[in-house]
């Protein structure tokens, strides 16, 4: 099958970049790329941008939201989300983006596991 194209993004490349000089694997350099171009995917969709700079905390609380009811398992969600965090960490403190949408957002409080009183355990 063919690869499928990310979007353009000089941030996301900015930052994938680096953490390949920093010494992350490529498997791992990879998830990371895959999983920012998801995002700025859903971005695109439904708010019709794609560009890091605008993105807003809304859209990060969104996106968590649409993977809290899919068919991905809680920590990959979650892993999605800690890593976009990261991501957008990064750029404010490269001074890609002006601040960061992600600022005080955790991965455990955007994405919701089942709760207990629905559990039998």
């Amino acid at each position: 099958p063919a690869k499928r194209k990310c979007l353009p993004s000089d941030e996301r490349e900015a930052y994938v970049s680096a953490m390949a000089e920093a010494g992350y694997g490529r498997i791992t350099v990879g998830c990371k790329n895959r999983y920012i171009d998801e995002f700025l995917r859903f971005c695109a969709e439904r708010f019709g941008h794609s560009d890091a700079t605008q993105v807003r905390t809304k859209d990060i609380e969104d996106f968590a939201s649409r993977l809290s009811t899919t068919y991905v398992t809680l920590a990959t969600a979650r892993t999605k989300v800690i890593e976009l965090i990261a991501w957008f960490r990064w750029l404010a403190e490269h001074g890609e983006i002006p601040s960061d949408p992600a600022s005080g957002l955790t991965g455990a409080n955007l994405v919701k596991g089942p709760s207990a009183e629905g559990s039998r355990l």
